[in-house]
């Protein structure tokens, strides 16, 4: 033990240091310090520099790929054709009839077919408007219950002919009302 602690002496006395270098060594270990940070810094900095070019990089490569995949699994360009439209009409139309009990399949088949359809479709955009519908019923239950009162009351006898009168006044006074509410609503929207 006592030579260990001799050549720890001698060790000491071999690294003494002057007062002089060791004040010289103590004001200049703040800018070392700060020249090894600043070297480490910009270490750092190369090497996130380094792994965002990398990063861009497969970026961009992922970008191109996915952009190449989403090209040939696109669709090509196709219209939409009469014959198509026709198929997926028919695919619906079982599809629904599929949940309907079967008296309603054979209503549905009925209702359905194409001579029936186009002339409905033509009736529901004349003669079956719903303002016309609603104005004839209107006006034909208000009318048919005052001259119901009227005949009763003063002993006349009752005309059944007046009632389809009210009926077809009612329907053209519903159409020209909502005539006249699509004429007002077109205005406005042109202002």
């Amino acid at each position: 033990m006592a030579e260990t602690l001799k050549d720890q002496h001698e060790n000491h006395e071999s690294y003494s240091v002057s007062p002089e270098t060791a004040q010289e060594t103590h004001e200049k270990a703040p800018q070392r310090h700060k020249s090894e940070h600043k070297h480490n810094l910009e270490e750092d900095i190369e090497q996130i520099r380094h792994n965002a070019e990398k990063a861009a990089i497969e970026s961009d490569k992922t970008r191109a790929e996915a952009k190449q995949q989403d090209e040939t699994h696109a669709p090509k360009d196709s219209f939409v054709n009469k014959e198509l439209k026709e198929m997926a009409y028919t695919r619906t139309m079982n599809r629904v009839r599929q949940q309907l009990s079967p008296v309603g399949r054979k209503f549905s088949r009925l209702v359905h077919q194409p001579v029936i359809n186009s002339v409905s479709e033509g009736v529901s955009k004349t003669v079956g408007r719903t303002s016309g519908l609603f104005g004839g019923g209107l006006v034909a239950l208000l009318g048919t219950s005052v001259y119901y009162w009227i005949s009763k009351h003063y002993g006349y006898d009752y005309n059944f002919l007046i009632y389809l009168m009210l009926l077809a006044g009612g329907f053209v006074v519903g159409w020209l009302i909502e005539l006249l509410w699509n004429i007002s609503r077109r205005g406005h929207h042109h202002q």
